[in-house]
């Protein structure tokens, strides 16, 4: 019996399931073209249900766990990871990342016109550039560490609509934001998202989707459900909807600009490092 192999009672079923990526998009319940899934954690992507794959390779293109389907996806090689850096960096004590979100409130939107770029160890998806580094551009004698905070935080939302406005390049269009991980538990952090990106960003009963993805796995192997996407919509309740501010997706709209034209610069740059 396979199950005696692990130290677990004989007779006790064991499943096979997906890996990481794939659990959270079931159990965030995203099963249907245009829903998209922000897996977040030390990296960070958006990954959208689509019926065909992306036009080219700019966004990586992999069968989705529901049958028929697929997952189209790129992001942040370091979203998470980028937040710890600069928690660190900034003197940030404790538990750093979680302290930094009240600086991140007391600024503007916007940052005071500060954008950080979190490409700390190059990036894939959607820019394949393994020389690409991060920075802060916009610094100027009244900056202070809330602004530094909020561009940080407000780069990881930009990031994601650098990848969802190469879905729509591509004709693959997301309508929803399904958010998992770590991040999910941030109300803040959702409502940037939301702003940002132009649309809804929902959150699940339980944030930490990836477990839910494999119950349902477990619950088709059981029989308890027919398939996976029958499994997904009974197992992963919704929480919350964010909806985008039309004042702040105006001005959103304008920093995002201003962000890729410093994304530009120092890809620029990159290109010259020895």
């Amino acid at each position: 019996d396979e199950a005696t192999l692990y130290g677990l009672p004989a007779g006790i079923p064991i499943v096979s399931a997906y890996p990481d990526f794939l659990a959270a998009l079931v159990g965030s319940n995203t099963t249907s073209p245009g829903q998209a899934c922000d897996r977040t954690g030390s990296s960070e992507a958006l990954n959208l249900c689509a019926t065909k794959p992306f036009t080219d390779e700019r966004l990586f293109s992999l069968p989705h766990a529901v049958g028929g389907l697929w997952n189209v996806s790129g992001g942040l090689s370091t979203s998470g990871k980028a937040l710890e850096w600069y928690a660190s960096a900034a003197g940030y004590t404790g538990q750093r990342t979680a302290e930094l979100f009240p600086d991140f409130a007391a600024a503007a939107p916007g940052a005071g016109g500060v954008m950080f770029l979190p490409y700390l160890a190059g990036e894939r998806a959607p820019l394949w550039d393994p020389a690409l580094r991060g920075a802060f551009t916009g610094l100027s004698l009244s900056t202070g560490r809330r602004e530094m905070t909020r561009a940080v935080v407000e780069s990881f939302a930009y990031g994601l609509r650098l990848v969802a406005n190469r879905m729509r390049d591509g004709g693959l269009a997301p309508r929803t934001v399904r958010c998992s991980g770590g991040a999910a538990h941030n109300d803040a952090l959702n409502a940037l998202k939301a702003n940002v990106l132009a649309m809804p960003v929902e959150t699940n009963a339980i944030p930490d989707c990836e477990p839910v993805g494999d119950a349902c796995a477990c619950a088709v192997a059981l029989g308890l459900h027919p398939d996976l996407a029958t499994a997904s919509a009974a197992m992963a309740k919704p929480r919350r909807t964010f909806h985008p501010d039309p004042e702040l997706v105006k001005r959103y709209d304008e920093g995002y600009h201003l962000w890729r034209e410093a994304l530009e610069a120092v890809s620029g740059m990159g290109k010259h490092r020895a």
